[in-house]
């Protein structure tokens, strides 16, 4: 079934992939994406199988299906003849929505903490073939929400533990080489963990952005050192 099912609603979780399969919002219970060639993709299961997707709530960019070892790591070409990644393109075709369920990782704050959430109808606005991670080809599909459909819940362990590290960053102590600022850099480790536990993707990232934003700060207080 193209579109919405019955009594499936925007929001609704599940304990497992049975559930899932039972409820008709996925019906595979093993493939991430349903459809064919024929009638398109029905709908698609978000959960971190491919180290190459991008989940950004509203706007993901899904790995197509096929290439890949038990071991989830990417060994071979993947092709457009694939009936799910034929089915993604035939709903890109065709203007179909696809249903978004999206299953318990550690690679957005957007997967629920355990189980499978169901996250309603996306559209397939475009897609196109790279080298992914492990350098083979893969096809990717972007995929955005329609207008009405509600952005998708960021995981709650996540937005406590990034609320307790911006806690413990406007404690900073002005002095480096204080006994405060040393308690402060304790703090802030600890706080990081805290977030690495939860989602250790985010976490690299974020912590990516404050060593560039600080590298960024170093060269400037340099460049104003050497100034006439």
């Amino acid at each position: 079934m193209i579109g919405e099912v019955p009594d499936v609603v925007v929001g609704q979780r599940y304990e497992s992939r049975r559930l899932v399969h039972e409820a008709g919002a996925h019906r595979p219970l093993r493939a991430r994406i349903c459809g064919t060639k024929k009638t398109g993709a029905e709908s698609i299961i978000v959960s971190g199988d491919h180290k190459d997707d991008e989940d950004s709530g509203k706007v993901i960019i899904y790995t197509g299906h096929g290439g890949q070892d038990a071991s989830k790591n990417q060994v071979g070409n993947q092709t457009l003849e694939d009936p799910g990644n034929a089915a993604l393109v035939t709903s890109h075709t065709e203007g179909l929505p696809v249903r978004v369920i999206r299953g318990a990782h550690k690679g957005s704050v957007y997967a629920p903490a355990t189980g499978y959430r169901y996250d309603g109808l996306y559209r397939v606005t475009s897609y196109g073939s790279r080298l992914g991670l492990d350098g083979f080809l893969i096809w990717q599909f972007r995929l955005e929400t329609y207008q009405d459909t509600p952005a998708p819940e960021v995981n709650p362990a996540f937005t406590a533990a990034l609320d307790e590290m911006r806690r413990v960053r406007r404690l900073k102590p002005d002095d480096r080489g204080s006994e405060a600022y040393a308690e402060w850099q304790d703090q802030m480790a600890t706080a990081l963990e805290s977030m690495t536990e939860v989602l250790p993707v985010e976490a690299d990232r974020l912590w990516a952005l404050a060593r560039a934003k600080s590298a960024r700060r170093e060269a400037v207080e340099i460049r104003s050192r050497r100034s006439p």
